[in-house]
């Protein structure tokens, strides 16, 4: 009986780890057919046949459509927040030990934008980017899982810092100070095409990307000021 009880509780724990695997494989099909396509454009058929599954299991796992649009979503929010979390959270570290000051404020808002450009130019990013510039021209849910997932954490630590360097400003005014160096990074990525066309760049590697982060550098001093 013992015996029996293993060997079905191993071929339990098979069907799931093939049906997550299923899902994840969905998930990123889902994300390329939708970044290609749009989302109305874009059939279950072409996903699943991208996927190589059947059909039906799209409304198996995620029950339309739309479930698995959301998905796609949810999943794009949790790996560009686990990319940036470690420095908000280096953040909320300082904030709670009280040594907090405009050194470290300097230090963690480089280290923010600079994450954040490294993580918009990385490999088989575009699909990733083609979706949330999507969204921004005409949010649907999903720009709420964007907005809740990534991006209002990343303002509001900004905006933080900023009131710790220029505590002179209100309240509107961090927020649109936040605003305007979120906006460079997006701004950058939006206009890939352009930028490696004007720099003569045939890709944006390393070397390419540090020249951005240097230059955002100089952008955030002179909008900070002394």
């Amino acid at each position: 009986m013992i015996k029996l009880l293993n060997e079905n509780t191993t071929n339990l724990q098979g069907i799931a780890a093939r049906g997550e695997a299923t899902r994840d494989l969905l998930v990123k099909s889902a994300t390329i057919i939708f970044a290609r396509d749009g989302f109305h454009a874009a059939s279950t058929r072409a996903i699943a046949d991208y996927a190589g599954v059947n059909q039906a299991l799209i409304k198996y796992h995620f029950g339309s459509k739309h479930g698995l649009y959301i998905a796609v979503f949810e999943n794009i929010a949790n790996f560009i927040k686990s990319r940036l979390g470690d420095r908000i959270k280096i953040l909320e570290t300082l904030k709670a030990s009280g040594e907090f000051n405009k050194t470290t404020a300097r230090i963690a808002i480089m280290a923010i934008a600079e994450r954040a450009i490294e993580t918009m130019f990385l490999e088989n990013m575009d699909n990733v980017a083609n979706l949330v510039l999507r969204e921004q021209q005409k949010p649907t849910d999903a720009f709420d899982i964007l907005y809740d997932g990534f991006m209002r954490p990343v303002l509001e630590a900004l905006s933080f810092i900023i009131s710790q360097i220029r505590p002179d400003l209100s309240s509107e005014r961090l927020r649109a100070f936040a605003m305007s160096m979120f906006g460079q990074v997006i701004a950058l990525r939006a206009a890939r095409a352009t930028l490696c066309r004007f720099m003569g760049w045939d890709e944006i590697g390393e070397a390419q990307k540090e020249i951005l982060k240097n230059q955002l550098r100089e952008n955030l001093e002179k909008l900070i000021g002394e």
